[in-house]
């Protein structure tokens, strides 16, 4: 069987390990932001451009057709009966990414599906890990029945709707089949209930965090589960201290 390692974001793609065989997509989302809405997968695609390109002036919308489109095409088109292997951590922003894929898949094709979580320190991040210790990971991958894949495209489904009722039920699923996602349903409580912004305020508050930069670093320390990248949290931080 050939085998197919979807990443989430460029940082792993270039340092993925050489020794490790496969074709290799990159997820270039940020699908814990904005409108998720959409008919068909046109809508869809054409909503997420258009949101990404008002709300971040880099890399805009011609990236989102060059470079991320692409991508999700590839991955509704995996060839029958690979090996499909997730690299996501256990932070928000990767898992809402994570079931975004595994929602394009078509589990009709006979392809075997893994997930590749790093470990407690580095749950929430690839980025700590040796060559060796990402090969390992790979190797030791946790194997996704058809009932969880089933479970997970539910839940991607339900976090489009805001269902999160559902949500939490089919994330407390998931949360029991992989124990490294044990914190998955707290964490979407936090998230829901917008728990993130107020812990801005409270650093953006601090006299000692006196600009953006010292703000993220503290933010991103303390609350590592929610994954967020420096242009997302730039776009809270603003909203924040415009309203100041």
């Amino acid at each position: 069987m050939s085998s197919v390692h979807i990443l989430n974001g460029d940082a792993l793609l270039e340092r993925f390990p050489e020794e490790i065989s496969g074709d290799l997509l990159v997820c270039r989302e940020c699908l814990i932001d904005g409108p998720l809405q959409g008919r068909n997968p046109e809508t869809f695609f054409a909503n997420r451009m258009a949101y990404l390109d008002v709300s971040y002036d880099d890399p805009g919308g011609a990236f989102y057709l060059e470079a991320v489109l692409p991508q999700f095409e590839l991955m509704m088109n995996i060839p029958e009966q690979s090996k499909v292997y997730f690299w996501f951590e256990a932070d928000l922003f990767c898992q809402f990414n994570f079931w975004f894929c595994a929602s394009l898949m078509d589990t009709s094709s006979g392809c075997e599906y893994y997930l590749v979580l790093p470990l407690e320190p580095h749950q929430y991040g690839f980025s700590g890990l040796k060559n060796s210790e990402l090969e390992s990971l790979q190797q030791n991958a946790i194997p996704i029945s058809a009932l969880l894949m089933a479970s997970i495209q539910e839940l991607w489904k339900a976090a489009r709707k805001a269902d999160k009722k559902k949500v939490n039920t089919l994330a407390t699923m998931l949360s029991i089949a992989i124990p490294g996602l044990k914190d998955l349903p707290s964490f979407l409580q936090q998230f829901y209930e917008e728990h993130y912004l107020e812990v801005l305020e409270r650093l953006i508050a601090d006299p000692a965090l006196n600009d953006f930069p010292s703000v993220f670093r503290a933010f991103m320390q303390q609350e590592p589960q929610y994954g967020f990248g420096d242009l997302l949290l730039k776009r809270y931080y603003d909203q924040l201290t415009h309203q100041s």
